[in-house]
């Protein structure tokens, strides 16, 4: 979770190192660890992972598939087994591969109902250009705020505060694809109510240049 304080602080150079720092560590300790200390150990590990494929660096990810490739009775555990899939959508949609990814994702529907699933899926709806389906992931991300608190994600609650911020950051997320929908009355609405809910001036980084770079498109 310092990752995520980093990166919602603006400092993605801290934020990567920590989460390659998770992700080295986790994969260390998994030569040594079974059962629900293995899965734990990997869990944290994926949520690192998914941070860091987001931030631009594929690299923890590609190392973490590479350990759980070698364990497959770890890599079939839930949420193990989600969250690998999460990682390797993540890696085709970064490759171009917006099918690919989108089957993937599309194969956990009621075995692994994460919000990381959701995040991934919404973007690569929009990703294919199919903002009605973005549009369905965004209302269920801001619509489910509770989920993002409770899921405990095989580690502890250690995704909980990614999750809260992509419940954030889905209202946003929700407004552009309004926009994109050239639904401007409704777009407009909904930034008027984000606003009546979160202060302007008092809006952390990752917010609040997001919201900034919604209000370019208004102008």
């Amino acid at each position: 979770q310092i990752a995520v304080l980093h990166w919602l602080s603006g400092d993605r150079r801290a934020a990567l190192a920590t989460c390659r720092n998770v992700v080295r560590d986790a994969i260390a300790a998994l030569d040594g660890a079974a059962g629900l200390s293995a899965r734990t150990e990997a869990a944290t590990a994926a949520h690192a992972a998914v941070l860091a494929q987001r931030l631009g660096d594929h690299a923890p990810a590609r190392q973490l598939i590479a350990r759980l490739d070698t364990a497959p009775q770890l890599a079939a555990m839930q949420p193990v087994s989600g969250f690998l899939q999460v990682l390797r959508a993540r890696e085709a949609l970064a490759a171009g591969k917006n099918t690919q990814a989108l089957e993937g994702l599309l194969s956990l529907h009621g075995q692994h109902e994460s919000f990381q699933l959701r995040v991934a899926l919404m973007e690569a709806y929009a990703t294919q250009g199919n903002a009605d389906a973005a549009l369905r992931q965004a209302q269920w991300l801001t619509s489910n705020r509770g989920w993002a608190y409770a899921e405990f994600g095989g580690c502890g609650w250690c995704g909980q505060s990614l999750n809260v911020a992509d419940a954030n950051l889905a209202r946003l997320r929700r407004i552009e694809l309004l926009d994109q929908l050239g639904r401007r009355v409704e777009a407009r609405s909904e930034l008027e109510r984000f606003d009546g809910d979160w202060k302007t001036r008092a809006l952390p980084d990752y917010l609040r240049t997001r919201r900034e770079a919604l209000l370019s498109t208004f102008n």
